[in-house]
């Protein structure tokens, strides 16, 4: 979305031309947002009035300036891993954990800045249990921490940036 004085070309991130508008308020769709969207240039007359480039916010939420990204592609469990929750999203987000038994692991996918930090348990017993790049390749961690079937068990944390989008596959490995 861009606002316009006078004929501007519009250029999608695919470097396709969206269209040309005279004093108007350009919207297009160009689909799934991939990564952080900015403005870099509002010219009035001619003369561009932005100090420098700027994110734009998702619509309906005056105060973000995070955009929904897209989901990382699908996890495939290893041979061997037994999956009790899976978590998507960008920031950070946990899950408690109960029922399987066996050695904590994480298969994660994720994409943006920085990496993964993922925790287990809460406050004062919360612990490091590894970081994974965020290389939108599918990474794998194996954990020290053992589970016990059918015990209830703190959960794990994702902490990532707001522009980081991750898919976490949390379980077991025996």
């Amino acid at each position: 979305m861009a606002a316009s004085r006078g004929f501007e070309d519009f250029v999608s991130a695919r470097g396709q031309a969206l269209q040309r508008f005279a004093y108007s308020l350009a919207v297009a769709d160009i689909g799934q947002i991939g990564s952080p969207v900015q403005v870099t240039s509002l010219n009035v007359g001619n003369r561009n009035t932005l100090a420098s480039p700027a994110d734009v916010g998702v619509p309906g939420s005056p105060g973000s300036q995070v955009p929904q990204l897209a989901r990382p592609a699908a996890i495939h469990a290893p041979a061997g891993f037994t999956t009790e929750n899976e978590l998507t999203g960008q920031g950070m987000s946990g899950t408690g954990l109960s029922g399987s038994g066996g050695r904590l692991a994480i298969v994660a996918r994720c994409s943006g800045p920085g990496q993964l930090r993922l925790t287990f348990g809460t406050g004062a017993a919360e612990r490091q249990l590894g970081t994974i790049r965020c290389d939108s390749a599918v990474h794998e961690l194996t954990t020290a921490v053992r589970l016990r079937p059918h015990d209830a068990h703190a959960g794990v944390t994702v902490y990532a940036s707001d522009r980081t989008s991750y898919r976490v596959m949390i379980g077991t490995v025996r």
